[in-house]
């Protein structure tokens, strides 16, 4: 009788747990339904692309990685990835993307960067020389 009391403990614990993670995935997935639908309905994909993701994330964990250089006294331009530890990284790259404006000024980037190759691929347009400053050169 003993183990039949100890066994529905056990199974209301379980219970307990799998009810609060359900929940929370509840909540999370109610989150996302309305970003989503925002995303799907609007012309935002071109602001929230896979690249610019992929971008984005890129920075940041690169910023994460000069920063643990700098900690360690290393020089942070040296983008010496092997002697850093990727969990490390991680922590850092996570919490550099709780930075608003750091998040902002990287999407900025990112967005900039896009641009520039489509305007290179589309029209020939040199993404670091501005065609006014073409002409300027080409007119000494």
């Amino acid at each position: 009788m003993g183990e039949e009391t100890m066994d529905l403990a056990a199974d209301q614990a379980v219970e307990a747990i799998l009810r609060d993670e359900l929940a929370r995935e509840d909540r999370a997935a109610a989150a996302v339904v309305p970003v989503l639908r925002h995303l799907l309905a609007s012309d935002a994909h071109a602001l929230v692309s896979d690249a610019i993701l992929a971008r984005v994330r890129g920075m940041v964990v690169d910023c994460a990685a000069q920063l643990l250089a700098a900690m360690a006294g290393r020089d942070p331009a040296a983008r010496s990835t092997s002697l850093a530890d990727p969990a490390m990284i991680d922590f850092w790259a996570d919490r550099l993307m709780r930075d608003e404006p750091l998040l902002s000024f990287c999407h900025a980037l990112a967005n900039e960067g896009l641009l520039a190759e489509k305007f290179q691929l589309r029209r020939a347009i040199d993404p670091v020389l501005s065609p006014l400053l073409q002409e300027l050169i080409a007119s000494d």
